[in-house]
């Protein structure tokens, strides 16, 4: 039941959040939806301890590489910050740090899908 809950809330909730903004967003000229990744995505062994966040993280991240496209074709840039380290304040993954790297990533040239923010 955990482990069902974990992947309505991170990939079902994705979803049906994308699916209330991408109308209107398409019908106003388009912009950029941001997912937050995580780094158990990029190397899921190191997620034995929590095996329902690696399978949402790693399924997020697919979706946004499988959707881009087609999302882009309406004038919408949707792509992922995978943010690779555990969030802290005042450290590496510093909250501030990770709001300059999704603000980079809505920057950055339309065809980059992932930003990887590993804390440098």
């Amino acid at each position: 039941d955990a482990f069902d809950r974990e992947l309505r809330l991170g990939l079902t909730g994705a979803l049906t959040a994308i699916r209330a903004v991408a109308p209107a967003m398409s019908v106003g000229g388009g912009g950029t939806i941001l997912m937050t990744g995580g780094g158990l995505a990029l190397a899921p062994p190191y997620g034995g301890a929590v095996p329902a966040l690696t399978a949402v993280k790693s399924g997020l991240r697919g979706f946004v590489h499988a959707a881009a496209p087609e999302f882009a074709a309406i004038g919408i840039r949707l792509a992922t910050v995978t943010i690779a380290g555990q969030v802290a304040p005042g450290g590496p993954f510093d909250p501030d740090r990770i709001a300059e790297a999704f603000w980079n990533a809505h920057a950055a040239p339309a065809a980059q899908v992932e930003t990887v923010f590993s804390g440098a």
